[in-house]
Formats: structure tokens, sequence, C-alpha cells
């Protein structure tokens, strides 16, 4: 291609040129570009005080032009459509032809750059070699006499015959390292090569956008090459020495060659300035000599494909970059142990191919150990990783080390999906002043916070201590759920729950409880809402505190005859007698403070009396009264069930709080059961 910004100096001041194929009135195709890439052009190609919106280019051959100097004063030439306000300035012509002809007529061919100077000045000259006759594939220069270039020993070259002009290279697409003489041992001109002219010659011929590197070890270990708005091929078995860093737009290696390329940056243009446009190329772990070369080549998108350990010397940021982990990686800093790889806004691909995240931060992220490896912990370092979001993350215990990073007074916590930590058996939620937890399953949890709701938690083993606790559609198999916080009042709402045998559920240092249990299986205890305060729960009201009890299974039933409460008998299952049975349904009954109801199922249209009822439990300071209502529509007739109301004035209960005489056989008011 020819660069026509020559063609724009100092010509005229506001005006427009159009550029016509050779000896014909035909617009000739006109070119910008766009990246690397050219594209289409208008023409006639308007000038704004000598200046042109654009770099534009023709291919390489004649062509004429003709010049028009505008006459109005519209700011906006091109928008001027009047014949009478554009005036002909000249005519010219610009660039040059190879023509078939003229070459066999006219073509030199030489065998070395050396006698390429020798050579007469004029027309065309063929080259087979550089520094021999062999080691270059031919090429052709054209000798031109206004050039003004200094010679770089490539695309221009100097005359021993003329003190004016220079030869200079037609070249294609690809500027191969040979035609400067570089390969191998030979690396006289590599600055050169790296640096040649973006356009060159009288006509501003425009050079290629590519370098190929012949194979060879290239550079002096120390220095910094700039090939800037280049793409850089290293062709199989071509590298950069160790120690040198080459910057350029682009690079690749051809052929199956995975060797390390070397140290190399891209994105910089012909000036030397980075653009993040240019800079999204993919680069790989694998072309670099280090990891800290590799995390400085200035691409937005990097491929981790090295596998093992890799060290990091200095701490390293990573900004809005695409980050590729295609192998287990481990990111070491022994070297420099204050030494992190920070990503920052970065969109991370990785399926556990990380294995360590002890030197991994995050920023302005949303985070998630389903890149890092199973059983890796990730250890949140609170000045580092900072605005971050949470992902899906696939085990419990990273989740919660994450939501906790900031040690909130409170988390609500959802565990759906993931797994239990294995190689840390126990799941610890402790220093929180309030915790829900949904969704959790695991072998072994602790849960140490002053407020703590689990909600659909299975686990095996489950420890809390929690002076306020909420279980709703929990299973615990072993256990505690205990009240060791201090001296003070106490909470427990347990809901469609279910647990093992051997559970623990005491309330030590609790001076009031309120608790509700509906619809839960307490399985076979011994001793359940047991205190050393003398808060323990049996069939009556707690008396410093609200006690709901509903549909519960364990609580004293006849399935298990040998529970002892204070104030209930120890043989419930020999109170049940003739056609009328006290027992437990689905919401039968209900403690509150200071009272307490029951529900009694009698045979429908038996007509129960106030004086069923042992006027003597006012001994004990309790006062009651009954209430017959129907189940259905809560009316006083056709009852079906009584409730007895029961006040406490005297904490001091003793057994057998409540008695009836049915004729001969009394009966306690407790818990016999299911029917």
């Amino acid at each position: 291609m020819i660069s026509l910004s020559t063609l724009f100096k100092n010509r005229i001041e506001n005006g427009r040129y159009y550029i016509y194929e050779k000896d014909t009135t035909d617009l000739a195709n006109v070119y910008t570009l766009e990246g690397s890439e050219y594209v289409s052009a208008p023409n006639p190609i308007y000038c704004v005080k000598g200046l042109a919106n654009n770099t534009y280019f023709v291919e390489n051959r004649i062509y004429d032009v003709l010049a028009q100097e505008y006459l109005g004063d519209s700011s906006d030439p091109q928008g001027d459509l009047r014949p009478e306000m554009w005036s002909d300035s000249f005519t010219t012509k610009i660039g040059f032809e190879l023509d078939k002809e003229q070459r066999e007529a006219e073509l030199i061919t030489v065998n070395t750059i050396s006698a390429l100077k020798d050579t007469p000045v004029g027309g065309f000259v063929n080259v087979i070699g550089y520094w021999t006759d062999n080691d270059c594939e031919s090429r052709t220069y054209y000798w031109d006499e206004d050039c003004v270039n200094f010679e770089d020993g490539g695309l221009v070259i100097g005359s021993n015959v003329s003190d004016t002009g220079k030869w200079i290279l037609i070249c294609n697409e690809i500027m191969k390292s040979e035609y400067y003489g570089v390969y191998g041992d030979h690396q006289e001109n590599l600055n050169n090569l790296f640096g040649y002219y973006t356009t060159y010659g009288s006509m501003a011929l425009v050079s290629p956008k590519t370098i190929m590197l012949a194979p060879g070890s290239y550079g002096d270990g120390y220095s910094l090459y700039i090939a800037g708005g280049q793409k850089v091929i290293f062709s199989y078995g071509a590298r950069l020495n160790q120690g040198n860093t080459l910057k350029c737009l682009s690079f690749e290696g051809t052929n199956t060659n995975t060797d390390v390329l070397g140290n190399i940056q891209i994105g910089f243009n012909e000036n030397g300035q980075w653009n993040e446009e240019r800079a999204n190329q993919p680069v790989r772990l694998s072309t670099y000599n280090s990891l800290d070369d590799f995390l400085n080549s200035w691409s937005k998108y990097l491929i981790f494909d090295k596998e093992g350990s890799q060290i990091l010397h200095t701490t390293k940021t990573l900004e809005e970059c695409t980050c590729v982990f295609e192998k287990e990686l481990f990111i070491d800093n022994e070297e420099d142990t204050t030494a992190n790889l920070i990503f920052n806004n970065c969109t991370i691909v990785s399926d556990g191919k990380l294995t360590d995240a002890h030197n991994v931060r995050f920023k302005n992220m949303t985070v998630t150990d389903r890149w890092f490896k199973d059983n890796v912990i990730m250890y949140p370092d609170h000045s580092i990783d900072t605005g971050n979001t949470l992902g899906n993350f696939k085990t419990t215990l990273n989740y919660w080390i994450w939501l906790t990073m900031d040690s909130p007074s409170s988390v609500t916590a959802n565990f759906e999906g993931m797994k239990n930590h294995s190689k840390y058996s126990t799941f610890i939620a402790n220093g929180l002043s309030a915790a829900t937890i949904n969704n959790l399953t695991c072998d072994k949890a602790s849960f140490g916070t002053s407020e703590c709701t689990l909600n659909n938690c299975l686990i095996t083993s489950a420890y809390i201590t929690s002076p306020n606790i909420e279980l709703n559609n929990c299973k615990f198999e072993y256990g505690y759920v205990t009240a060791n916080g201090g001296n003070g009042h106490i909470t427990r709402n347990f809901n469609d729950c279910k647990f093992g045998s051997t559970m623990s559920f005491r309330m030590e240092n609790a001076t009031a409880v309120d608790i509700t249990a509906y619809n839960c299986d307490f399985g076979t205890h011994r001793e359940i809402f047991k205190s050393n305060y003398g808060l323990d729960l049996g069939v009556y009201p707690n008396s410093r505190g609200t006690t709901t009890f509903r549909n519960n299974i364990g609580l004293g039933d006849n399935t298990n005859p040998f529970v002892t409460w204070n104030g209930a008998a120890s043989t419930p299952a020999s109170l049940v007698s003739g056609a009328y049975k006290w027992y437990d349904e689905v919401g039968t009954k209900e403690w509150n403070n200071g009272f307490v109801t029951y529900k009694l199922t009698p045979n429908k249209g038996t007509k129960w009396q106030d004086s069923l009822f042992n006027k003597n439990a006012t001994a004990y300071g309790i006062s009651y009264a009954c209430d017959f209502r129907h189940l259905y529509d809560n009316k006083v007739t056709n009852m079906d069930e009584i409730c007895i109301s029961a006040t406490f004035s005297n904490s001091a209960i003793g057994t057998d709080p409540f008695v009836f005489d049915t004729s001969s056989t009394n009966h306690f008011l407790i818990r016999l059961g299911r029917g």
C-alpha cells in the first residue's frame, strides 16, 4: 500500500482530491485502516486547513490526481455542492508500478545487499540473498531518487554509487527477518528489524504489519526491543532470549512450537503507546520464561496452561482481564511471602484448577471456590479482598469464611447445593450476635452465636450453645442443644424437627425459658429441657416463661413409660381407664405462661361437668375452669373437646396437680401418647 499523507502536505488549504486510475476518469479504490484491516474509504478525499480527517491508502501502482480548492466560506466544504464554489488547483501522478515487460527488460539480479549497494542506480534490482547468495529468499528493490529516509539495512538500502536517493524494498504483507539479515547468529540489524519505518520512500509506501522471525534465539540478554504496531510471528524454533523484552502489537508461535517464546508485551502501537483494545489477544503461560513475565505481558486475555508450581516474586494486580486456567496451578510466593496475585474486576474461567488460595486475592468480583480444587480453603485478606460479592460456592466452609469475612453482627447463609468441606470436618459458626443458616448438610457443626436460626438443615452431629435458638425442619442425630451462655432468659423454638435419641436439651444457667415445639420427634429421651435452676419442664407449665407444645413425639408419652417429670406421675400408662382417655392429638395441647390448656376428646354426646375435676388442686396454688367448645365451629354446643385452663400462683407445685374422678379411677392430666 501507498500512503497518501504526503499528497496533502502544503498543497491546498481547504479542498478535495479525486484519485483516478491512471489515464482514466475512473475513481480508484481508496482505503483507511481499522485496527490492522484495510477498509474502503470515500473518494474524493476532503481536507480542511490542510489536513485530512484520516490516513488514506491506495494499492501499489500509478494514479492520476485532481486537486480542487474550495472557494466558499462553509466550515464543512464537503456539504457544499455548488459547482461554482470549486476550482481546479492542480493535477499530478502518484505511485509506481512494476511493469512486467519493464521487469523483464530492465531487472538486474544480484546476490547480496552488499552487491546491491554497488549496482548502478535506477530501475529495479532483484536480490537473491543477504549476507550470502543463499541465506534469504529473492525480493525486489526499486531506486527512489527522492527518498530521504536513512538506510536501515532492510526496507531502505543506501548506494555506493549515488549520494542521493535510496534503494527501497517492494514488500508484501510479511517482513521476514532475513530481509534484514537477521537469523541465527546474525543479529546485527535486530533493532532495525523491530523498529523499521511505518512508511518509507518519497511515495510513502506502507510497510508490512507483520514480522516473521527465522529459527534462532534473539537478543543480547538485557535489552528492550520495540516492534510497535507490528505483529511478530515466531517461526518454529524461534525465541527471545531470557532477559530481553519485546513490545509489539501482538505475537504468535507457528506450527507445533510449544517452547518458551520469551518475555513479550503486547498492545503497543507504532508510537509505543499501549491500548486495551489492541491487547485482547490471548497469551499463554507456557510461552513465557516465568510467571512474572507472563503477568507483565499487558495482555487482557491470559491463559494459564502450565501445570505445577509457579513462583510469584512480586505482587501483581490484573485489571479487567479474562483469565483462563487450563491446568492445575499452584502459585508460590516462597521468595517473598507478601507477594499476592490480585484479580480486580476480572473474568475467571477455572474448573477447580487452582490448587491453593493463600497467595490469590480478589477485588470487585463475584467470587466462588469452584475456581479451586477440592479441599482448598479460601482465606480472604480483609485489606485486599474488597468490593466482592459471593457467587455459587461448592463447599460450606469456604462460603461461610467469605460470608463472615468482615465479622458482621449478623449473617444469613444459604448452603443449598453445597457440600461439607472434607479437609476440616467441623463447620463452625461462632462469635456472631445472630446467624441464620439455611439448607446446611454436613457431618459435624458447631454453633455458638447469641441468636441462631437453622432452616432445613441435616447435620449428623450438631452442637448448639446459643441462648436463643430456632430450628425449622431440621434433623440432628447426635449432639446437644444447650444454653450455657450465661444466666438469663433463653428461647427455644422447634418446628417439624427430628432429633436422635442421644441428643441433649439441657438449659444450664437459664433463669427463664420460652419454649415452642410443634410437630417434633424427640425420640426416647430421658432428659428433655432440664435445668440447674429448677426450670424442668414436665406436664405443668413453665412458670418463668412461655411454653407451647403441639403434636410432638417423645415428651413423656406411653411409648417411653420410664420418663419422670417433676410434677407428673411416673407411670402414665396406668392412668388410662374406661371409655375416656386423655391424649395428645394434633394441635390439642397448648402451654402458655401461667396457663395450661388441654384438649379432651370424649365420646360424642357425653356432657362433661366442672364437678369431674379435683377441687383440691387449689392447694397447689392452681385455679382452673372448663370451657366446652365445638372442634370445628368453636360453638358451645355439640361439644368435641374440653379446654381446661389453669392458673399457677405458686411456683412450688407438687405431684399430681390435675386430678378428676370418674367414679373409681383417678386420671392425671399428663401427656399419655397417641391414643
